[in-house]
């Protein structure tokens, strides 16, 4: 209560988990111990926790298969692939739990014109993304919510699709045709984005790959700053949640955003869904709004790719499945020597 209105910015956030704070050290990692006062007795098992962050995929993998690293959290598709048949690691695929989605600041010079923002999002090829980005592991998904969520309305799959032809007409009618758009990257995200650089080409828009530290680019997203005109990231959504939940708190869709985007209709909007019971009628309703704004009305996001929650473990790791989508909860992780 004295905490969560800071969680927005990403900032301090108290709460009850198994888990308790110790340190943080930029680009290399963070540290936890057991909370003793943990309300469900006995847990966790594990008394201390220490994070390791790793500048590429392939650090990370290595790290598994050595021992180094016993438990990683949302691996991409590239290390799935990678790590698939080895005896010593267990890959677990929670499903569908977000996007990857390509930020458009709406206030950047020519995308203002919303025309040009709807063009950029229907250049963009997701079954390519899926089977060559996504190494054939996951399936091409525009709507951010999980199929278990209330929010997910399958028919709004088909709001979006990939039409280069109708994006460069667009382009013609706001005369933004050779326009050049800024990426700010995050180490990581390049080959994602290089996707997005050349579905752009293809329409005749030069998309400048501007590739940094990814501490440094988190602060920049955190705080509103991104540096150019598009910008690259996932977000993750429970479906056991009220869909209000991730409109107030996840930072791509609540105002503020880091594409700038607020007009007063979408702050209605986003009231009105404060308000729906997601499993009415009436609730559909008002979702299938926001899915049709997001996705083809006025977009201020391009969705890239489905944001699935894979897992990977050393085997000598205990991490029994209960929860949405198969997450591990770390109050029930062990170390089986």
């Amino acid at each position: 209560e004295q905490t969560v209105d800071q969680a927005p910015e990403m900032k301090v956030l108290n709460g009850a988990g198994p888990f308790k704070f110790v340190s943080y050290t930029p680009n290399q990692g963070y540290v936890l111990e057991r909370n003793p006062t943990y309300w469900d007795a006995g847990k966790p098992y594990l008394d201390r926790i220490e994070g390791r962050i790793y500048s590429d995929a392939q650090a990370r993998v290595l790290a598994l298969q050595t021992g180094e690293l016993m438990h990683a959290s949302q691996i991409t598709p590239s290390m799935v692939k990678s790590l698939q048949g080895s005896d010593d690691v267990v890959i677990m695929d929670g499903g569908v739990g977000g996007s990857w989605y390509a930020g458009l600041l709406v206030d950047f010079p020519g995308m203002e014109d919303t025309r040009v923002r709807q063009a950029l999002t229907l250049a963009i090829d997701r079954q390519r993304i899926a089977d060559e980005w996504g190494e054939g592991v996951i399936q091409p998904q525009v709507l951010p919510w999980p199929k278990e969520s209330p929010a997910y309305i399958p028919e709004d799959e088909a709001l979006l699709t990939y039409d280069p032809e109708q994006a460069k007409s667009l382009l013609r009618q706001a005369g933004a045709e050779g326009m050049t758009i800024p990426m700010d990257i995050g180490q990581s995200r390049e080959a994602l984005a290089q996707y997005v650089q050349d579905d752009w080409k293809a329409i005749g828009i030069d998309a400048q790959l501007n590739v940094s530290e990814y501490s440094a680019y988190l602060e920049r997203f955190r705080t509103r700053t991104v540096d150019g005109g598009m910008y690259i990231s996932p977000f993750g959504f429970s479906d056991n949640m009220h869909p209000a939940t991730f409109f107030n708190f996840a930072q791509p869709v609540r105002i503020p955003n880091a594409s700038h985007y607020e007009p007063a209709s979408y702050k209605e909007l986003l009231a009105k869904i404060d308000e729906i019971d997601p499993n009415s009628a009436e609730g559909k309703e008002v979702l299938r709004e926001w899915n049709k704004l997001y996705l083809i009305d006025d977009p201020w996001m391009a969705p890239l790719a489905p944001n699935n929650t894979f897992f990977a473990m050393r085997k000598e790791v205990v991490a029994p499945v209960d929860g949405a989508r198969d997450a591990p909860p770390l109050s029930e992780f062990w170390i089986d020597a």
